[in-house]
């Protein structure tokens, strides 16, 4: 999917683990775009990527819930 993302304008992606959260498994996810003609592109490639697994995921007891992320520090190495 990243290489749909990445032609629409997707810079970065990330996918972490939540390790303080105890009894549950929790993840999360962060894009970084050129700008917000890109993000607007990414949310429809990652609509028509939803729907097309919809329904292998809809069996599953998974919980999506929007968080906010607050970056306290962030280093890229460009090259």
């Amino acid at each position: 999917m990243f290489e749909h993302l990445k032609a629409n304008g997707c810079l970065a992606y990330s996918y972490n683990q939540i390790w303080n959260s105890p009894g549950t498994f929790k993840t999360s996810a962060m894009y970084e775009y050129e700008g917000p003609e890109a993000f607007k592109a990414c949310q429809q490639v990652m609509k028509d990527y939803v729907q097309s697994i919809e329904s292998e995921i809809r069996g599953l007891d998974v919980v999506i819930e929007a968080s906010r992320n607050v970056i306290r520090h962030y280093s890229r190495v460009s090259g």
